[in-house]
């Protein structure tokens, strides 16, 4: 299903509902595309997970999240979120403990960018696949126990 929300004149807001199957599972979630940015969230068998991109401004004049691009980037992050989806749940207790270290590690620096280093070197030490962006944010507060994966 899909739904249009209107803003300014090329950048309304269209919803999509999304299903595809990995390996074997259903998967589903929606996407919200304005005409340069895309969000896509997972609602099931996981929730709680979302995905944004955005295209850059000097490409803003060529392509546009509304059509078939829109189409094929919420597909693909619709399959991205489930394979992280089902990477914490399976490994949920040892992301918690590693995410509490990094959290101890964290409380000794001061400085911003040594806290991005210290982000940077837990999510590259625990996860195979890249976790960026608003994906980061997403998992972070999964793993403090502020949202619930299930």
């Amino acid at each position: 299903m899909s739904t249009a929300t209107l803003g300014y004149a090329q950048d309304f807001l269209i919803s999509n509902s999304i299903e595809t199957t990995v390996n074997g599972v259903e998967v589903e979630g929606y996407s919200e595309a304005s005409f340069h940015n895309i969000k896509t969230t997972i609602t099931k068998p996981y929730k709680n997970l979302h995905e944004c991109w955005h295209i850059p401004y000097f490409a803003q004049g060529h392509m546009s999240y509304h059509g078939k691009l829109g189409g094929c980037r919420g597909q693909e992050s619709l399959k991205e979120l489930y394979w992280l989806a089902d990477y914490v749940h399976r490994k949920g207790g040892l992301l918690k403990r590693g995410y509490q270290e990094f959290e101890e590690r964290r409380k000794e620096v001061s400085d911003e960018k040594s806290i991005w280093k210290l982000e940077d070197k837990f999510f590259e030490k625990h996860f195979p696949m890249l976790v960026f962006g608003s994906m980061r944010e997403s998992v972070i507060q999964i793993l403090e126990g502020k949202k619930s994966l299930v």
